[in-house]
């Protein structure tokens, strides 16, 4: 089980923390499996981490493939969806479950005092126990809430 930093647009990540996205589509998702944990990371403008989530599956598909599967579950309408995949020979389906949400999200700037050079990803990237430890002990107040994100 691995710890992994997700960059999801803040429209989507509020729809994974509500629970009504249940799947996220990336162009690629290796070295995530079923069992990691995915720190959300919300962009611009919120620019903070806002939860976290497991992995219950990932899925690699042909995007027609994946758009039949999961399109619904995404939260995705087809023209967006394949858009999104678009030259893209395979997508990955990556279904969440046990979603938490901080009450108080971890900005940016506040893991840049923590962290000296800490960077988003542009999609992912795996955390390092030193990430991990900010983000459970950082936070400006989210310190309890963001113990269950990291443990």
């Amino acid at each position: 089980m691995v710890d992994v930093l997700i960059s999801i647009r803040p429209r989507f990540a509020n729809l994974i923390l509500d629970e009504r996205k249940v799947v996220e589509i990336r162009r690629r998702a290796s070295g995530i499996h079923a069992g990691d944990r995915l720190v959300i990371y919300s962009c611009t403008p919120e620019m903070s981490v806002v939860g976290a989530c497991r992995v219950v599956e990932v899925v690699v598909e042909e995007p027609q493939t994946l758009y039949r599967r999961f399109g619904v579950a995404a939260c995705l309408g087809r023209e967006e969806f394949l858009r999104y995949l678009d030259g893209a020979s395979r997508g990955a389906a990556i279904r969440v479950s046990q979603v938490e949400r901080l009450d108080v999200p971890i900005t940016l700037a506040s893991l840049r005092a923590s962290l000296r050079g800490f960077t988003v990803p542009q999609s992912y990237r795996f955390l390092g126990a030193s990430e991990i430890e900010a983000i459970s002990v950082g936070g400006g107040g989210a310190a309890g809430t963001a113990r269950s994100i990291a443990s």
